[in-house]
């Protein structure tokens, strides 16, 4: 709030006021709300896990990215993922805005397992995308948005390894081995960003667990 003086002959009028937003949104406390994503590998129980979320905290679910539901072409290695992270950065962002809105949201994956999946298998450098995905969070964060991920760890890998071998696009991954790679690599790194303070990490999660996010 500010004011001011106006002069009239010899008397003066005090005062007149006038609203100053800026002030106003600078003293007002920020609101803080937390976006929830589910991290894992294929058939870690991230679906299962979003819809339980859904039905005990009414949650608005983000689900993960599918190019052929998209309709892209597979094209090239590379530019399908680079395809992915663009998609898990637009939903990380969709997630933000529908989170400061008093909802809770739940995001299955983010743009960490595309990033894992190139440095894996694709042998791709991923410090430059790595660094950008840090940097979205904390951006989220200076706008009140703080990150929690989920991690999810397969129950069942007969089973999941039985589901990868139907999937054209997952076929040639369905091995044991590549699976416990990748899953290493991924927790590794939600392990650094958790380190850093980057984002908040839960260990394989029940519904009940996220209360006191959820509020």
């Amino acid at each position: 709030m500010g004011y001011g003086f106006r002069k009239t002959g010899t008397m003066t009028i005090v005062p007149l006021f006038f609203s100053n937003d800026r002030c106003m949104k600078k003293n007002k406390a920020k609101k803080r709300v937390t976006l929830i994503i589910l991290e894992g590998v294929w058939g870690s129980g991230k679906t299962t896990l979003a819809r339980a979320l859904k039905i005990k905290y009414h949650a608005h679910i983000i689900k993960e990215p599918h190019h052929v539901r998209a309709g892209v072409r597979l094209g090239s290695p590379d530019s399908l993922t680079d395809w992915y992270i663009h998609t898990h950065e637009e939903n990380l962002k969709k997630g933000a805005a529908l989170a400061l809105r008093d909802n809770v949201v739940v995001i299955e994956r983010s743009a960490l397992s595309s990033i894992v999946f190139a440095k894996v298998f694709l042998k791709k450098n991923s410090r430059k995308a790595l660094s950008d995905f840090e940097k979205s969070v904390k951006r989220l964060r200076v706008e009140g948005v703080d990150v929690c991920v989920a991690y999810l760890h397969p129950a069942n890998a007969k089973s999941m390894l039985v589901r990868m071998k139907r999937s054209i696009y997952l076929k040639k991954f369905a091995e044991i081995e590549c699976v416990k790679k990748l899953d290493m690599c991924l927790l590794e790194e939600l392990r650094t960003l958790k380190k850093k303070k980057i984002l908040r990490l839960m260990f394989r999660p029940k519904p009940g667990d996220f209360s006191k996010l959820a509020r």
